[in-house]
């Protein structure tokens, strides 16, 4: 289950990292998708990187509860 969490993690925070990099289109040239507003774009890319970063940091958490219920067995 904790893999799950980190991959799915490191899914969202790259996720995130583009949506933000497409803000910079005129600047780098990279376009992810177009079209949309500015401020909305930088909002659904922040969320994905926190959300990224949210499920890494669970999984430790649930990684160590399971080490602990181990020793305790």
């Amino acid at each position: 289950m904790g893999k799950l969490f980190k991959i799915f993690g490191i899914f969202f925070f790259l996720l995130g990292i583009s949506v933000i990099f497409n803000t910079f289109q005129g600047m780098t040239g990279f376009v992810v998708f177009e079209d949309v507003n500015l401020n909305a774009s930088v909002v659904i890319g922040i969320w994905f990187v926190l959300t990224g970063i949210l499920l890494v940091v669970y999984r430790k958490n649930i990684s160590s509860k399971e080490i602990k219920n181990d020793r305790r067995k």
